[in-house]
């Protein structure tokens, strides 16, 4: 569990709940460094030969990740994508604009990109240098892991309104900073072109 500067009691619930469940781990940012920090951190405190992730909030329902698990032989990511999207019009025309956005940009053919239920190959994530520390983290890795030659395979999976927790996808300061870390990643791809 990787607690991104909250301002609520994850940590304290997290802390208990580590210490109720030893296997449990957790990492802590004292401020919020954004969502692809939280999951670069997550990914590199990351042990097995595959990594699950999936955001908190409750959205994706967590048995669905045996359905993941199942095609693991398939591929070297699987990754979800929302049948329903539960979230309101203007994220789903964001996370719309931002898929076209990826498939023009870098030739990303990849159903929901920022889908947060993914299964990826630990060996394939960890050969990645990864930099996005906001919304953009899901497609850098997609991108490059791509264009390292790693197979893709994109699963249904059930969404659900958000039950906890604030969205910040719309937030015009996180658009800002995708779109600087999607520039800076196109920057990076021509150069090592």
């Amino acid at each position: 569990i990787v607690d991104d500067g909250s301002s609520d009691q994850t940590l304290q619930r997290v802390k208990q709940l580590s210490t109720s469940f030893p296997h449990i781990k957790w990492a802590h940012h004292a401020v919020c460094q954004g969502y692809g920090a939280a999951i670069r951190t997550g990914l590199r405190l990351s042990k097995y030969p595959w990594i699950f992730f999936s955001d908190g909030d409750r959205q994706f329902v967590l048995d669905e990740l045996t359905t993941l698990a199942a095609l693991s032989d398939q591929a070297d990511i699987i990754t979800g994508y929302r049948v329903q999207r539960a979230d309101p019009l203007h994220r789903r025309l964001n996370a719309w604009l931002f898929e076209k956005g990826m498939r023009y940009c870098f030739g990303l053919r990849v159903r929901d990109v920022n889908c947060a239920f993914k299964l990826l190959r630990s060996d394939v994530v960890n050969a990645l240098s990864l930099v996005s520390s906001g919304a953009l983290i899901n497609g850098e890795i997609l991108t490059k892991a791509v264009r390292r030659g790693a197979k893709v395979l994109s699963v249904p999976v059930s969404h659900r309104p958000r039950q906890c927790g604030q969205q910040s996808g719309a937030n015009l300061a996180v658009i800002a900073r995708a779109m600087k870390e999607f520039l800076s990643l196109r920057r990076e791809l021509r150069a090592t072109s």
